[in-house]
């Protein structure tokens, strides 16, 4: 018997036990109705009441994962139809620094900062660099040698790789953008 079909016949013992006048006899039909309604809620061949809490959970995580793939889709579909029609505005200052577009009015501060950093690159080049001092004995390659395993320049080069590999494991490790 299918459960609906069983409440129906339980709300009916219930509604015949409440016209009846209270008495012991009415008291015990209280209590085997009470027995027959937990042992069908009971029954091994009904899921349990926690195995049903599970399976909303479960369904509960696939709606939102659901939902969340329904978001991908339809943004995926539109970057498409944007990359494949021809009638985009494309700049040539289409710049994307972490994921994220930049305006207008900031490439000419970006370019000004980055002039900034040029020059600052330069002096300390200037400063680092060794003197190049060419003997009548000594060849380039040696000039080039002694230049590049001076103290200043590898020091240089270490710092700057050690730059390097920490914003790009930041960046892997998920600290800016995605």
């Amino acid at each position: 018997m299918v459960w609906v079909d069983e409440k129906k016949e339980f709300m009916k013992r219930f509604d015949d036990l409440a016209l009846k006048p209270k008495d012991n006899n009415t008291k015990i039909e209280y209590l085997k109705l009470n027995d027959d309604i937990l042992n069908k809620i009971q029954d091994p061949g009904l899921p349990s009441i926690t195995d049903r809490a599970t399976l909303q959970l479960t369904i509960n995580k696939l709606e939102k994962e659901k939902d969340n793939l329904k978001v991908d889709v339809e943004s995926a579909i539109a970057r498409d139809d944007v990359l494949r029609s021809r009638e985009t505005n494309i700049t040539p200052h289409a710049l994307f620094i972490l994921d994220r577009p930049i305006r207008k009015r900031l490439i000419p501060y970006l370019w000004v900062i980055a002039i900034v950093f040029i020059g600052i690159a330069l002096v300390i080049f200037k400063m680092a660099m060794p003197t190049i001092v060419l003997d009548v004995n000594s060849s380039v390659i040696a000039m080039i040698i002694n230049t590049v395993t001076s103290r200043a320049v590898l020091g240089s080069l270490l710092g700057a790789a050690l730059i390097v590999i920490i914003f790009l494991s930041l960046k892997i490790g998920g600290v800016f953008g995605k």
